[in-house]
């Protein structure tokens, strides 16, 4: 069943809505009550004074019996048989009361507020006594005529409440309809759109509470993009960087198989192997180059970048014992935060190129030390170098070096390396190498980047 924040919404706020007039019956219920309960005391206390006022004129006149009793009559209101009174007699004798009233005991005969329990029912009683006279006169009312009253108004407020939660129900409904309409608006926009429509989704028309939602949504888009434009960079440089090794495979392949003479059909497939390894080479670094570009964060941890360095020359020396080249890595101690597997991406290429450049018999020192909180990673050898003039061009993609005219290195190496920093936050400073020659790679990683 699909979730409707609608209907969740209306559900919510109904019964928020219903907890809170429960809250505000039952405190209204026995505030009521305490209320009644007050101005019915009040009540009796009034009565009993006026009928105490009606005894004393009665006494002074001597005819008090005829006077008071001349309009009794049986109960015509369906609450007099609920409310009450009594008049004694200065010697204690009950001179008269009112019809269908109970007799109360002795002991409610002491002045001030009494309850008793008569028939089934709870009586609140009033006695008040004429201090000249020392006649008593009692009022009194049933309780349960005030806990009808208590009862009738909480009946009516919960009537009340109940009649209003349709139209507030609907209420409700209308507005969190027209509260979700951006939601609405935005769902449209995108469904609305081709697979290549990713630009980011305007923000300033819509409500505070959706914008994190459309943030969220242009950061996707924004991905999307990034993971797109580097499926078609990598499928354009895939395309022009392939076609050559290919081609010169073929004409190879078919000199092979035309040969008539065994040596230049040897020739021809030694060149096929040759333009093999270099194109496996070719797609290697396409691939590495395709899954750096769509790295767009990394787990940093503290990493020892002389170990790191010291397990990629491990990797790398039986190529650089081939050419007889001294490899050297200087005894500092260096840390970075950074990404440990990336890092030995960035030096796998720096010490490869250097490798695969520099002469036999040549030389390549390899150092990670710290400047400040910085630490620098450098790899020089007394390779052929490249000029300075061309330097600021070597980051490009599929740019060679002047004495890489044979085409032999893919062009990447460096490209690779400039993205790794990129994710580092770090910085690539090319210079010259040993014995004023060959290359210098210097790469500054920032511990604390500003």
């Amino acid at each position: 069943m699909t979730r409707s924040i609608r209907r969740n919404l209306l559900l919510l706020l109904l019964s928020a809505i219903t907890l809170a007039w429960a809250s505000v019956s039952f405190w209204v219920y026995h505030d009521a009550q305490h209320e009644i309960e007050e101005i019915y005391d009040a009540n009796l206390v009034q009565t009993a004074k006026l009928l105490l006022v009606l005894v004393r004129h009665e006494l002074s006149e001597e005819s008090n019996e005829t006077l008071l009793m001349s309009d009794m009559a049986e109960a015509s209101h369906k609450y007099e048989a609920k409310i009450t009174f009594a008049i004694y007699h200065p010697q204690g004798a009950l001179d008269f009361k009112a019809p269908n009233s109970p007799k109360f005991s002795k002991s409610s005969q002491q002045p001030g507020f009494s309850n008793e329990f008569i028939d089934g029912f709870s009586w609140r009683i009033f006695t008040l006594k004429d201090a000249d006279s020392s006649s008593l006169v009692q009022t009194a009312h049933r309780s349960d005529v005030r806990q009808e009253l208590v009862e009738r108004i909480t009946q009516r407020l919960a009537i009340l409440m109940l009649i209003s939660l349709p139209p507030i129900a609907l209420l409700i409904w209308v507005s969190v309809g027209q509260g979700l309409k951006p939601l609405i608006k935005v769902a449209h926009e995108i469904a609305s759109r081709s697979p290549e429509q990713l630009q980011p989704v305007a923000t300033n028309t819509t409500p505070t509470e959706v914008q994190p939602l459309i943030k969220a949504l242009n950061a996707l888009f924004e991905r999307l993009q990034h993971a797109f434009d580097n499926e078609r960079r990598f499928t354009a440089d895939a395309a022009h960087e392939l076609r050559t090794p290919l081609a010169g495979i073929k004409t190879q392949a078919q000199v092979a198989a035309r040969a008539t003479d065994a040596q230049q059909q040897q020739h021809a497939l030694e060149q096929i192997t040759t333009g093999t390894t270099r194109m496996t080479h070719l797609v290697e670094q396409l691939l590495t180059m395709a899954r750096v570009d769509a790295t767009q964060s990394m787990p940093m941890a503290n990493v020892d970048l002389r170990q790191l360095c010291a397990e990629v020359i491990t990797e790398l020396s039986p190529t650089a014992v081939e050419k007889g080249i001294d490899i050297s890595l200087a005894n500092e101690n260096a840390w970075a935060i950074s990404d440990k597997n990336s890092l030995i991406l960035l030096l796998r290429n720096l010490i490869g190129n250097a490798i695969k450049y520099t002469e036999n018999g040549g030389k390549i020192i390899i150092t990670a030390h710290m400047v400040g909180d910085n630490a620098v990673l450098s790899v020089a050898d007394n390779g052929p170098g490249i000029p300075a003039t061309l330097r600021a061009q070597m980051f490009e993609r599929f740019q060679r070096g002047a004495e890489n005219s044979n085409g032999s290195g893919s062009g990447l190496g460096l490209s690779i390396v400039q993205r790794v920093a990129e994710l580092h936050s770090a910085t690539i400073d090319l210079d010259s190498g040993l014995d004023d020659r060959g290359l210098s790679v210097n790469v500054t990683l920032h511990n604390n980047p500003a």
